[in-house]
């Protein structure tokens, strides 16, 4: 009967440790805390975190990755960038976001196309 229970506890603490693991903090339904040295920012009236270009907005009580912010700025565009042309104009692209230089701003601004 005790190397039943000892069995069954077993079994139990593997299956919600197998649960833990595929329902991890940073799916999609958001990460309890923010990763370290997130800065505030806000966009067109909407408050975000940043961290590593990431963007965060809160959620109840969580934070949730979201797409760039159309007229989020940045001082440089991440390293890995290309330069394309669209209508002529010079742009860079990473990972599907877009980024025009505003020289009245002197910075990059997100844009979406």
């Amino acid at each position: 009967m005790k190397a039943l229970l000892v069995a069954s506890l077993t079994g139990v603490l593997t299956l919600s440790a197998m649960q833990a693991a595929a329902h991890p903090a940073s799916s999609h339904h958001g990460v309890k805390h923010l990763p370290a040295g997130s800065v505030a920012v806000v966009v067109s009236g909407i408050k975000y975190w940043l961290k590593d270009d990431v963007y965060y907005r809160q959620r109840n009580n969580t934070y949730v990755k979201v797409i760039k912010p159309a007229g989020a700025t940045l001082t440089r565009v991440p390293k890995n960038a290309v330069l394309i042309k669209h209508k002529g104009k010079p742009y860079y692209r990473y990972n599907n976001v877009y980024y025009h230089w505003v020289p009245t701003k002197n910075r990059y601004q997100v844009v979406h196309m």
